[in-house]
């Protein structure tokens, strides 16, 4: 896969809200026990830490880490080493029984990441921030591709298969520009898409933020100052310019499928997952190594019903 370069986007649309940064354990969406193994797994690597240092690791609210540090204090996990003159200046450590706690933690799932989000936080933002919702006209269209030698005709019915929301098949001879116009494609998707750095579903972590496919708008807000975070954005999200994603003759079915790291322990999405919100181009279709029937066979049900089903180890 590879990564196209992105175009200016027009200040209307650059404006693409990020989710508030939630206040308590409770609103992160997140099991209480998963939140204190993320926490307890980023002490046993960080070592010594103090609060802002594992709110900005985690890339949570310092109230919401400071609850979770509380409850393993209670529990006998955690103890701390130092207090300074604020609240963000307390120092952590792992106890003897917390250390050995983190450690089997670690066998089972090596992920110390950003905090990811819940499936159905995640799903309700692609549906909020879906090409959908963004029409394009006629006019925007034939500006889009003013550069290029592209008849009218055939400019309408790029602008009409992008307003349906439906797959796209571009065929003809061979050298006749195909992947240079579906690349131009891009043109035509304006504004900034929040993308998770990964996603909490059914106790399995699956890592979404990729720096190969999605790229950090350069006006993102910084959610990263002090641990007052009631008016910040959440920094689980990160505010991207719209994914295009290229495959070529080296798509696999397994590639769309999840990819589980037995050693890591948690799982990476595939490409077309990653392309959520923008655009996926599958380069030279019959050229992979699998044959075009096949792959239209996987996305049959996706194409029909706009939605995937993935599997996890645990049959979730």
């Amino acid at each position: 896969m590879t990564l196209l370069p992105f175009p200016q986007v027009h200040a209307e649309h650059a404006a693409t809200p990020l989710p508030r940064a939630p206040q308590t354990p409770e609103d992160t969406g997140l099991p209480h026990t998963f939140l204190v193994e993320l926490v307890g797994k980023a002490m046993y690597q960080l070592g010594f830490a103090r609060l802002m240092e594992l709110s900005q690791h985690l890339c949570l609210a310092g109230t919401v880490v400071e609850a979770v540090c509380h409850f393993m204090r209670r529990e006998g996990l955690l103890e701390v080493l130092r207090r300074g003159q604020h609240d963000g200046d307390v120092q952590f450590e792992l106890t003897q029984a917390g250390h050995a706690r983190a450690a089997d933690w670690l066998v089972r799932n090596q992920y110390v990441g950003p905090a990811p989000v819940s499936l159905e936080a995640y799903r309700a933002g692609v549906l909020t921030q879906s090409l959908a919702a963004q029409p394009v006209d006629a006019r925007r269209v034939h500006e889009a591709f003013a550069d290029l030698v592209v008849s009218d005709e055939l400019k309408d019915r790029l602008g009409t298969a992008i307003n349906s929301g439906r797959p796209l098949l571009l065929y003809g001879p061979s050298g006749s520009g195909k992947t240079y116009l579906a690349s131009h494609l891009r043109r035509l998707m304006d504004g900034r898409v929040a993308v998770p750095h990964a996603i909490y579903v059914h106790g399995e972590v699956v890592r979404v933020f990729d720096e190969h496919c999605h790229q950090p708008a350069s006006d993102a807000p910084d959610s990263h100052h002090g641990l007052d975070n009631r008016e910040r954005a959440d920094a689980r999200w990160v505010l991207c310019q719209r994914p295009c994603v290229v495959a070529g003759g080296e798509l696999t079915l397994e590639m769309l499928d999840l990819s589980f790291d037995a050693r890591a322990g948690y799982y990476e999405a595939p490409p077309h997952f990653k392309a959520n919100n923008g655009l996926f181009i599958v380069d030279d279709l019959g050229r992979q190594v699998i044959t075009p029937r096949a792959l239209m066979n996987r996305w049959i049900v996706p194409m029909e019903r706009r939605h995937d089903y993935l599997m996890l180890r645990n049959g979730g």
